[in-house]
């Protein structure tokens, strides 16, 4: 049975588990009978002991595995773990990253030719040619994958053949590799794995691992099963609405306010983690988020109203001398 997979490590601080929950509830609301798994090591399973991890284990299995003391930080547990998936998980599985929220039903009966599938990185064309990740490659060991397919990790679908553990266990060792020249990331390494065994890597659409904050991912957003909303574009600050609604879900859970937002559609999704600044929150506070989400047509007579109200009124100020 396919199954989906959530890797989980994280420190005292940060909101990795709240994101991971706000996650497992879109599965479970889109995909009700996919079973998860959310594997994490014992440091944070012994952090998030209580309410936290309870609340996580009522939409998922928890698989706890030791990490070796020499990666001693959360980002280096959860990339030792991410890369030995393979022989942590028996059968058929998706890995999709914390950051990420399922927006409909998977179709995924006779998706998948490869024993891997992925989505370019920042849903971009495939071929390697940016300045700055091949700078990252070449730090990572890895300096000659110009013009490689090149792809994000946040979301892979693996199959259980030979040829997928063979995969997984080269990328391990590979980033292992790439940690001792002082490149953590996963994905360089991940690139040189699939250049190596002659690239068993199939691309998907990008409807599967939709990057919402580039460009390129408006063209995916309509038919998103999947949006890859916050670590895609390398950022590792909250905007004050983001960071407000994961407090939000670290008090209260997943609420009917919370759920609201979560299951709004892909389009009213982009438009909040879009945002730069803390008016979103009143917008999603308001009647007019449930108009956006529900009747878009109704929202844009009520915005160009609301625009033109706003243009009358400046009019008239000119005309009234200030007191």
């Amino acid at each position: 049975m396919l199954h989906v997979v959530y890797v989980l490590s994280c420190n005292d601080s940060g909101y990795y588990p709240e994101q991971c929950l706000m996650s497992l509830h879109t599965l479970r609301k889109y995909n009700p009978d996919i079973p998860a798994y959310v594997v994490t090591d014992g440091n944070t399973r012994d952090i998030l002991a209580g309410n936290r991890m309870d609340s996580l284990a009522r939409y998922a299995e928890i698989l706890t595995f030791d990490v070796p003391s020499e990666f001693n930080s959360a980002r280096l547990r959860s990339r030792y773990l991410k890369t030995s998936l393979r022989r942590l998980v028996s059968g058929d599985f998706i890995f999709m990253d914390c950051d990420t929220l399922v927006c409909r039903p998977f179709s995924v009966r006779d998706h998948l030719s490869a024993p891997i599938g992925m989505v370019a990185d920042l849903n971009a064309p495939l071929p390697l040619s940016d300045p700055e990740t091949l700078e990252k490659c070449r730090k990572a060991g890895f300096p000659d994958l110009q013009g490689a397919p090149y792809f994000n990790s946040g979301v892979i679908f693996v199959k259980d053949t030979p040829l997928a553990f063979r995969f997984y266990e080269t990328w391990h060792q590979l980033w292992r590799e790439s940690v001792q020249r002082g490149c953590p990331y996963d994905q360089p390494s991940l690139c040189e794995a699939n250049k190596r065994l002659g690239f068993p890597i199939q691309a998907l659409s990008g409807a599967w691992n939709c990057q919402i904050k580039f460009k390129d991912s408006l063209r995916f957003l309509e038919e998103a099963f999947v949006l890859h909303y916050f670590a895609a574009d390398g950022s590792s600050i909250f905007s004050v609405h983001e960071e407000a609604l994961l407090k939000k879900v670290k008090t209260d859970g997943v609420d009917l306010v919370t759920e609201r937002i979560l299951c709004s559609g892909p389009a009213a999704l982009t438009a909040f983690f879009s945002q730069k600044t803390d008016a979103a929150l009143s917008f999603l506070a308001s009647n007019l988020f449930s108009v956006y989400s529900e009747d878009r047509s109704t929202f844009r007579f009520a915005e160009r109203l609301a625009v033109s109200f706003r243009k009358a009124k400046r009019a008239v100020r000119k005309f009234i001398p200030a007191k």
